[in-house]
């Protein structure tokens, strides 16, 4: 699998992804057009967060 990626519980604007062995927080909607516009979120660049397997 090229990647794993999990929903945190009871909150779904952030995805934590697990990609070659480190974990990576993503804010999923960053600006609120995308409630919108969903299909935008394709070409918005995306914030994330490096994160250690413990905080994971």
């Amino acid at each position: 699998m090229l990647c794993e990626s999990r929903q945190i519980y009871k909150n779904p604007k952030y995805r934590v992804i697990r990609y070659n062995n480190e974990y990576f927080m993503v804010d999923l909607v960053s600006t609120w057009i995308t409630y919108f516009f969903p299909m935008i979120n394709w070409f918005l660049p995306k914030k994330y967060a490096k994160i250690s397997e413990n905080e994971f």
